[in-house]
């Protein structure tokens, strides 16, 4: 093998690639490359890692117009580590979640939703972003604030969405105002941008089989595959009498028909297992404990209302039509899950890289069985990869229907003509 760069221990000369990417995945950091490019990146980490001089305040925001969500969080003891001790053989260890103290979790509507287009003018939005900084995110006191880096398409469909430009002038303008304060000494932080999907990838891959968390999740999940099991093998059957004749298609059983495959879980699915993740965490004062009434509220009502999803389920109708009233403003649950594991995945990242830069071994870095075996994360983000892939082909399928109706003067089913 190659020598490691200068600054880097010698033992990460001895792992190999899928160890070198486990841990840049534990730090938070792009892990994809050849293994040399792999070793500069954690090289160029160490060196220029710098220990926090004072607690963190996370301010960690999910950006929307409508749907503006933001969590403001700190570690309960930033001097030691809270995480327990590692087990054997739990190469998850280093993505578990951190005690925090919350000390805010909201969501915000920015614009109405019947805003006119005069709304959304450059000069309207700077003074809308402007005070939603003064009055609202800067007063909580935040020393790092972190936004997820917004994408240019929804799911890199044909076109790109008038509404995704206005989110991404937002993020800009947030960015700009922030780098101002900065540069003038009006703001003493810093601000992060996470790349889209990374704080999702890196939570998907860390659940553990006995969490609560999964077991609830695949139970419903199993319950949701038996049917369309079930379904699939009376549709064979049905196919099988029409093609063979009754006579033949009796004596088949279901090991004569090709086998059932599940689908992997959809973009919805997915949100709704984020959602199922948080919902233990709320659960569990060892890990969240909130600091004020507002905060409390909204977890009880989290939790109340997260009860309700069930895989491929977790759309806001059903939700309404179950929660009371009085619960309304939080039947939208995605964007509050978003911003508090993305908060929570940039301190466990952090704490990830304070190990690495302070040792000379490989902590982060877990024996593989195979040397050619992947890790458990990369197989969460081919995983995820490829679902994204295909819920990409359906929009792109979808918006050429859609574009073909319009054409043709009819409105497609489900769509609400002016979208």
């Amino acid at each position: 093998m190659p020598p490691v760069p200068p600054g880097l221990p010698v033992a990460y000369s001895q792992l190999i690639a899928p160890q070198l990417r486990q841990v840049l995945a534990a730090c938070g950091l792009p892990h994809t490359g050849r293994r040399q490019e792999l070793l500069d990146r954690l090289a160029d980490t160490r060196a220029s890692w710098r220990a926090d001089t004072q607690a963190p305040r996370v301010l960690s925001i999910d950006l929307g117009l409508r749907n503006f969500g933001f969590a403001l969080m700190s570690p309960v003891d930033a001097g030691t580590s809270q995480i327990p001790p590692r087990k054997a053989q739990q190469p998850a260890f280093h993505r578990q979640p951190v005690p925090i103290h919350l000390h805010a979790w909201e969501r915000l509507e920015l614009v109405a939703s019947d805003a006119d287009t005069a709304c959304f003018a450059p000069d309207r939005m700077a003074a809308m972003t402007w005070d939603l900084l003064q009055n609202r995110l800067l007063p909580m006191e935040p020393t790092h604030i972190v936004m997820e880096r917004q994408r240019s398409r929804t799911l890199s469909g044909p076109k790109v969405q008038e509404w995704t430009l206005r989110v991404n002038v937002l993020e800009a303008m947030l960015h700009a105002m922030l780098k101002v304060l900065i540069t003038a000494g009006k703001w003493q932080g810093a601000i992060m941008s996470v790349p889209p999907g990374r704080a999702t990838q890196f939570w998907l891959g860390s659940v553990e089989e006995d969490s609560e968390a999964l077991a609830e999740w695949k139970h419903h999940k199993d319950e949701k595959e038996a049917g369309k099991k079930e379904r699939y093998y009376k549709k064979m059957e049905r196919l099988a009498r029409q093609t063979k004749g009754r006579a033949a298609a009796a004596g088949m059983s279901r090991e004569d028909f090709p086998a059932f495959t599940p689908e992997p879980d959809s973009k919805t699915d997915i949100k709704a297992k984020r959602m199922y993740l948080v919902k233990e965490w709320l659960k569990r004062p060892a890990i969240i404990q909130p600091e004020t009434p507002a905060v409390r509220k909204v977890q009880d009502a989290f939790i109340t209302t997260s009860q309700l999803l069930q895989p491929g389920r977790a759309g806001r109708a059903r939700v309404k039509k179950t929660v009371d009233k009085q619960q309304d403003d939080f039947t939208k649950l995605d964007d509050l899950a978003d911003c508090l594991c993305q908060g929570m995945a940039w301190l466990v990242w952090q704490h990830n890289r304070s190990i690495f830069a302070q040792s000379d071994a490989s902590p982060l870095a877990s024996k593989p069985t195979d040397a050619t075996d992947e890790s458990e994360h990369e197989l969460a983000c081919k995983e995820l990869a490829e679902q994204q892939a295909k819920d990409e082909r359906k929009t792109a399928k979808r918006t050429r229907g859609i574009k073909a109706a319009a054409e043709s003067g009819v409105t497609p089913v489900g769509v609400v003509p002016g979208q």
